[in-house]
C-alpha cells in the first residue's frame, strides 16, 4: 500500500509522488514516482524520487502583450495590454492584467510568494470545493475556483437566516453606491472573491462560529 504525497512534473507530464513504507530508494527514502501503464509498459512502474536539485512544485509565468481595438463614440480606440498567467504544475491558477511590463514581472514574483502561503491545493481547482471558510467574519462554503485566481463562495447558514447573513455582510463593508452589486450577489446566492483576499479565514470550527455569533449580538446590543 502507498500514500499519495503530491503531484510532480517530469518532462511536462504530471505523475503521482507516493510514499511506500518499507520500500526504500538508494537514498534511504520511501518516496517514489508512480508511472502508470501506457502503450510501452504493461505494468505500473515505480521510479525513485530525490529531493536533491528537484522541484515538487513547478511554477510558471506567461507574459503576453497585445493591442485591442474598439469603436465607440464615433471613433476608433486602440490600447495596449499585458496579460500575466501564473501556473503551478501546468495548471493555470492566477491571472492579472497591466499596462506595464516591469510591473508584470515584479507583481508575478510577489504573487507567487503570497500564493505559496495559501493552505489550499492550488493546482487542483476541484479539491477544496465545499470547504468551510469565513469571509469577512461570516461563514461561507467554497462553491468553485477559477483559473483567474478567484473563487465563488456561498453563505453557509439556514434559509431563514439568509437575510440576516446578507445584512451583516453589507454593513459595514459596503456603501450605498455598491448596493447594486450586493443585490445581484444576493439574487444569485453567491459572490466572487479573490483567493488572496485578506478577508478570507481558511479555517473554521464550532468555537469560531459561536464567537462570531456572540460578536454580532454584542454589536447589535442584544
Amino acid at each position: 500500500m502507498y500514500k499519495k504525497v503530491c503531484d510532480v512534473i517530469l518532462r511536462g507530464t504530471k505523475y503521482d509522488l507516493v510514499d511506500i513504507p518499507g520500500k526504500l530508494t538508494t537514498e534511504k527514502s520511501s518516496l517514489w514516482i508512480k508511472k502508470d501503464k501506457d502503450l510501452f509498459n504493461d505494468e505500473i512502474e515505480y521510479i525513485p524520487w530525490t529531493d536533491f536539485n528537484t522541484y515538487r512544485k513547478c511554477w510558471g509565468v506567461s507574459i503576453n502583450q497585445g493591442n485591442s481595438i474598439n469603436y465607440k463614440y464615433d471613433e476608433w480606440e486602440i490600447k495596449g495590454h499585458t496579460t500575466v498567467n501564473i501556473t503551478l504544475n501546468n495548471v493555470n491558477i492566477f491571472e492579472f492584467n497591466t499596462n506595464s511590463l516591469e510591473y508584470a514581472f515584479n507583481q508575478a514574483q510577489h504573487l507567487i510568494y503570497k500564493l505559496q502561503e495559501l493552505p489550499i491545493t492550488l493546482d487542483n481547482l476541484l479539491e477544496d470545493i465545499g470547504r468551510d471558510i469565513f469571509y469577512k467574519g461570516l461563514p461561507c462554503k467554497i462553491a468553485s475556483r477559477t483559473v483567474e485566481g478567484e473563487m465563488i463562495i456561498n453563505p453557509d447558514c439556514k434559509d431563514e437566516d439568509l437575510d440576516s447573513w446578507w445584512n451583516n455582510f453589507a454593513d459595514p463593508w459596503y456603501n450605498d453606491s455598491q448596493s447594486e452589486w450586493l443585490e445581484e450577489w444576493k439574487s444569485f446566492g453567491e459572490m466572487k472573491v479573490n483567493i488572496l483576499s485578506e478577508y478570507i479565514h481558511w479555517y473554521r470550527n464550532d468555537r469560531e462560529i459561536k464567537l462570531n455569533k456572540l460578536k454580532n449580538h454584542l454589536k447589535k446590543g442584544t
